[in-house]
């Protein structure tokens, strides 16, 4: 199986001096564990995220759900955070993948970050692609 998604265009990522760049970010649909409620984001693919971070457009969402754990992080050289951590599923073109990701209320980015660690790992091969014309992200499980 193959998913293939093209780069999107995106605003300024630094308020100065700074212009709209393409970015790997794909639409996936969060669902929880119970199948109760579904929610469409946008979500950057992450590969140096230990983890999926998701923002708060995700609250009205998240605040339904019981953590699982929680997670320690770190963004740059800024304060320990403890973040909880919930059990989902991302469906990405019809295909459930299992997820575990963070929720962090303050996070600014406007999309939620798609991490490494049972999240895109779940993928054999994942090829970002920004140097050709085509600039696509390519996720292969085989």
């Amino acid at each position: 199986m193959e998913i293939i998604y093209k780069y999107v265009l995106s605003g300024k990522v630094f308020k100065s001096k700074s212009r709209p760049n393409w970015r790997p970010i794909v639409n996936v649909v969060i669902k929880d564990t119970e199948g109760n409620q579904t929610l469409d984001e946008n979500f950057l693919l992450d590969s140096g995220a230990s983890i999926t971070i998701l923002n708060k457009r995700a609250d009205e969402f998240i605040r339904r759900l019981t953590p699982v754990d929680y997670f320690e992080v770190q963004y740059g050289g800024g304060e320990i955070q403890k973040l909880p951590v919930y059990s989902l599923f991302f469906i990405l073109k019809g295909i459930e993948i299992p997820v575990l990701a963070a929720y962090d209320h303050n996070l600014v980015s406007s999309e939620h970050l798609w991490g490494i660690t049972a999240g895109l790992d779940f993928f054999d091969l994942i090829v970002l692609n920004n140097q050709s014309q085509t600039k696509h992200v390519k996720l292969v499980k085989k």
